[in-house]
Formats: C-alpha cells, sequence, structure tokens
C-alpha cells in the first residue's frame, strides 16, 4: 500500500508543486501485502488527494499542507489523506453521487466509496479541528474479508487506466461503449 501512496505521490508531483502542496507522509513500516486492485486503489488516492488539491485553491493564511498516513488497526489497513482547506460542516452526503460543493460535477468522491466498498472496506470523512479535512478508507488484511463482502454486494472490482477505474455489478456482462471506449 506504501507503494501505491508513493507512485500517486510522483504521479501527481507536478500538480502538487504548481499549487504550492507541501506534502508530508506517515506510513507504517513492513505492512502486508494485500489483495487488492492496484489500478483501483490508486485511483481511490488520486481522487482522494484531488479532492484535497481542490479544497486548498483558496487558502492563503496557512500552509497548504497534505498529510498521506497509513497504518496498522486490527484486521484493517486504514489510509488516511488530511488536506489544510476549508472543509464542509456536513460531511455526510459527501460521499454520494452527484453531490458536491464545487463548480464542476466531478464524482470523485462518490467513485473513491464504490471502489473501497467493492474492496471491502469502508471510507469516510471527518473536519479537522483546525482546519479541512480527513478523508480515511480502510482496506481488511483478511484476503476472506473481501471475497465474502464481494459476495454480500454483488460488485467486484474491474480495472482500467487510472482515468476508468470503477465498480460494476458482477452479474452483468461487460460491454464497450463506441463512442468513448469506457466499459459501461
Amino acid at each position: 500500500m506504501n507503494q501505491i501512496i508513493g507512485e500517486v505521490l510522483s504521479v501527481l508531483s507536478d500538480e502538487l508543486r504548481a499549487n504550492g502542496i507541501i506534502v508530508e507522509t506517515r506510513l507504517e513500516g513492513r505492512l502486508p501485502k494485500l489483495e487488492v486492485d492496484h489500478v483501483q486503489i490508486q485511483q481511490t488516492l488520486i481522487n482522494l488527494v484531488h479532492n484535497a488539491i481542490e479544497a486548498m485553491a483558496g487558502v492563503t493564511d496557512r500552509a497548504k499542507t497534505l498529510v498521506l498516513a497509513s497504518s496498522r488497526q486490527g484486521e484493517e489497513l486504514v489510509i488516511q489523506v488530511r488536506d489544510a482547506g476549508f472543509g464542509v460542516k456536513d460531511p455526510t452526503l459527501i460521499f454520494e453521487p452527484f453531490v458536491t460543493s464545487k463548480e464542476s460535477a466531478w464524482d470523485g468522491l462518490s467513485i473513491a466509496r464504490t471502489i473501497v466498498e467493492a474492496h471491502g472496506g469502508r471510507v469516510w470523512a471527518t473536519p479537522n479541528e483546525d482546519a479541512g479535512m480527513t478523508f480515511a478508507f480502510t482496506v481488511p488484511l483478511a484476503v476472506g474479508a473481501r471475497r465474502e463482502s464481494r459476495r454480500r454486494t454483488g460488485f467486484t472490482a474491474t480495472s482500467g487506466s487510472i482515468g476508468r477505474a470503477f465498480a460494476r455489478p458482477s452479474r452483468q456482462p461487460r460491454e464497450q461503449c463506441p463512442s468513448n471506449g469506457f466499459s459501461k
């Protein structure tokens, strides 16, 4: 998982630098290997980091700090993305489709939730005491928990390029859209 975090920071390094964001990592060493879709977890982190970049866009009175952390808590791996942006007063709806506080109708947080839940994990957001938000998600360490979650939800993870990761119902055939090449 720490490798995926490093890859995401590398992919987004120019954007982070252009926005004046200071990145800190607090990564727990010796994490066990996980049975996850590498591209989808990468997409989840990209979505959360993009959200943090956007949240800090208008910040001028404090440092624009982004903290990515990984830790093992019981039978779960917890990943946190903490920003110093403006935050939201009520974070309960921000993972719902088509809910946004931004001008664009980008659905990155909803996609992140779908991917995490397809892996048997949870996702949530909490306001920071000082400024901004912390977005967190879990991935179960037990391989069997992920398989059981897939059976229970009916979703299976589908990988694609970084910009095309999503979850789909596992019982429906996968079709290719002729106009844009995305699966539907």
